[in-house]
Parts: C-alpha cells; sequence; structure tokens
C-alpha cells in the first residue's frame, strides 16, 4: 500500500459518504465500501489477477449506476478513485 493509495481510498470513501441515503442506501453502500478496502489492502500479485480486480471494481460501479443506486454524476469519479486506491494496472507488453 501507498500513501497515494491510501489517499484515493480515504476520498471514495468521502465520495460514498456525501451521497444522500435515500439515493445510495445501504446495501450498495457497503457493497461500494468493502469493494474500496479490497482495492486498497489487494497486493500487486499476478498481472492477470490484477486486470480481472480493476475490471470488477469499474463493472460493479458501472452496473450500480446503471441500475440507477448511484447517481451517474459519480460515477467517473468513483471509478477512477477505486483504480487509484487499487494495485497498478499491469503494463502493456510490446511486441518486439
Amino acid at each position: 500500500m501507498t500513501a497515494g493509495r491510501y489517499r484515493s481510498y480515504r476520498r471514495a470513501l468521502e465520495v460514498l459518504a456525501a451521497i444522500d441515503p435515500d439515493w445510495l442506501q445501504e446495501p450498495a453502500r457497503e457493497i461500494l465500501e468493502d469493494l474500496a478496502e479490497h482495492m486498497l489492502l489487494s497486493a500487486d500479485t499476478s498481472r492477470a489477477e490484477v486486470r480481472e480486480l480493476r475490471e470488477h471494481a469499474s463493472r460493479s460501479v458501472r452496473e450500480l449506476a446503471g441500475a440507477g443506486m448511484l447517481p451517474p454524476t459519480v460515477t467517473e469519479e468513483l471509478i477512477t478513485l477505486l483504480l487509484a486506491a487499487g494495485p497498478a494496472p499491469p503494463a502493456r507488453q510490446t511486441a518486439a
């Protein structure tokens, strides 16, 4: 974990806390808070695991937004913060 990842995690929690509870109700809020914590605590393991973790985070936020459980105005910011709280994306390999 790095200081930058921790700052992104804390900011993601702040964004979630600022969303009206009538909009983002408790089950969905808990899912996103748990996801933020999971991203923060995830180690930089294999490329495939990191890629799957990042895809899962993005997909989860988009699904909640698509279901009307998350305001569209915070969707992209929240995805950015969650991804920044987790391990860095795997480096792209270039053809030799």
